[in-house]
């Protein structure tokens, strides 16, 4: 067998599963040595897309994981405006996670 790639993921899973089907398949790798994840705000705010993130690392059993906020806006553009955000997709228990106090630049 290989060894592991060290990898560190960069999600939003704000409306969508996507980010969070990336991190159960990431998490549960055995090609991939997650070393921590990023979170930026995607379509969602990005308190909420912390939370989600905390809340799939947790059911999934990454609870030793590093989780980092990231930007709360585009550093560029304008951020356009979805209307009323929604914490998660589903509804999966919540977490006692905390983030980590380093930004995750």
């Amino acid at each position: 067998m290989s060894q592991k790639q060290d990898v560190v993921l960069d999600v939003d899973p704000g409306n969508t599963h996507d980010d969070a089907i990336a991190i159960l398949v990431a998490g549960q790798s055995d090609r991939i040595n997650l070393k921590g994840i990023t979170v930026t705000h995607g379509n969602n705010t990005l308190e909420n897309c912390v939370r989600n993130t905390l809340d799939v690392c947790s059911t999934a059993g990454l609870v030793d994981l590093p989780v980092y906020g990231g930007m709360k806006r585009p550093m560029v553009r304008v951020k356009k405006e979805e209307g009323a955000f929604s914490r998660q997709p589903t509804q999966i228990p919540p977490s006692d996670m905390k983030p980590e106090s380093q930004h995750a630049v």
